[in-house]
């Protein structure tokens, strides 16, 4: 899909999700422009609240992209909630024990975090060309292990036996994820990584071949791509990616790993990718979106009374509706295009190759 079928899309389940809102809004008897003015100042109307939304876009921006280039890939990752908690994970783990300045132990807890997510995802590339296992199964399938498998590292081996509840020992302080004033250390990171990413994707020989194994898989293996070891690599940066999104939130947040640590941010990520349509740059704009609504959720709240659930039932509603806008704008190019098509067929078979009629 081109860049402004996409825009158009997305507009259209944006506002079509706004306006559904201002009827549900009016029917459960609250006003939506007090609701909707409490979400745009507490996401969007003083200096701190741009920084908070920015800062809050970080690990849905990385998640996003995550998932964005596997599926424009050909690859399948679905396992984003996952590689997010190994990558938290493997971050506090190196921030209790990796020894040295904040200078070396923040980058060093940050490939870490790259690391355990590559490494999780990895997995799903080593079954798929080992045993041919589909990777969509094994990354969705993953995710409920690493579930399980942190709940029960910080509830033993890696418990905090000071803390009553589950939870790792704080990472030390040269670990915390530092801030420039207001704006989370993160903002900038995720701002040159996605531009890397996008250079990676679209600039590079390594990128033009991973297009192409998504677009036409059979094609590229006649071209002498390597397929199967390019699916690999792709896992692994995109594993990577949710896994750093994962450690930049734990680094500056609670400096730890706490049970729940992962929320709902995987699974955001694929929202936000299928919505931008696998689009890098339209990724980080929807989720920058998606952190506007999160953020400015509890001083809707606050200002008019409406529960913050809402904004999960608008973030719902612009995705089935973009969805389905662009399943009907596709279909219709489809027609389209085939009519035309055949018209034109029609029309030279009537005139003759000379211009003079089939006679």
């Amino acid at each position: 899909m081109t860049p402004r079928r996409t825009f158009i899309t997305a507009l259209a389940g944006v506002v079509s999700a706004l306006m559904l809102g201002v009827v549900l809004l009016k029917l459960f008897g609250y006003r939506p422009s007090h609701a909707y003015a409490g979400l745009l100042h507490s996401s969007l109307g003083s200096h701190q609240a741009v920084a908070d939304t920015a800062g809050n876009a970080v690990p849905l921006v990385l998640c996003g992209l995550s998932a964005s280039l596997a599926f424009s890939t050909g690859a399948v990752n679905l396992g984003q909630p996952g590689q997010f908690l190994m990558g938290a994970l493997f971050a506090v783990v190196g921030g209790i024990y990796v020894p040295g300045p904040a200078l070396v132990v923040v980058p060093l807890c940050l490939l870490l975090a790259a690391l355990g997510g590559a490494l999780w995802a990895g997995i799903a590339g080593v079954t798929r060309r080992r045993v041919g296992m589909d990777e969509f199964i094994v990354t969705l399938m993953l995710n409920f292990v690493a579930d399980y498998f942190t709940q029960w590292l910080i509830s033993s081996p890696l418990a905090d036996p000071t803390r009553s509840s589950p939870t790792t020992r704080a990472v030390r302080p040269a670990a915390f994820l530092p801030s420039l004033g207001q704006w989370s250390i993160g903002v900038p990171v995720t701002v040159v990584v996605s531009g890397a990413l996008w250079f990676l994707v679209h600039r590079s020989t390594i990128g033009y071949e991973w297009r192409m194994a998504g677009g036409a898989r059979r094609f590229a293996r006649l071209g002498g791509v390597a397929v199967e070891r390019n699916v690999m690599a792709i896992l692994g940066v995109s594993g990577g990616l949710a896994g750093l999104g994962g450690g930049m939130l734990a680094l500056a947040g609670p400096h730890r790993f706490v049970r729940g640590i992962g929320g709902n941010y995987g699974w955001d990520g694929v929202m936000i990718a299928v919505v931008a349509a696998s689009g890098l740059m339209a990724t980080v704009a929807f989720g920058l979106f998606f952190s506007a609504l999160q953020t400015g959720a509890i001083g809707m709240e606050l200002r008019s009374e409406v529960p913050t659930e809402f904004v999960q039932i608008l973030e719902a509603t612009v995705v089935l509706i973009t969805v389905a806008v662009r399943g009907v704008l596709s279909g219709a190019w489809v027609r389209f295009t085939t009519r035309r098509s055949a018209a034109i067929g029609v029309a030279k078979h009537s005139t003759g190759p000379c211009g003079r009629g089939p006679g």
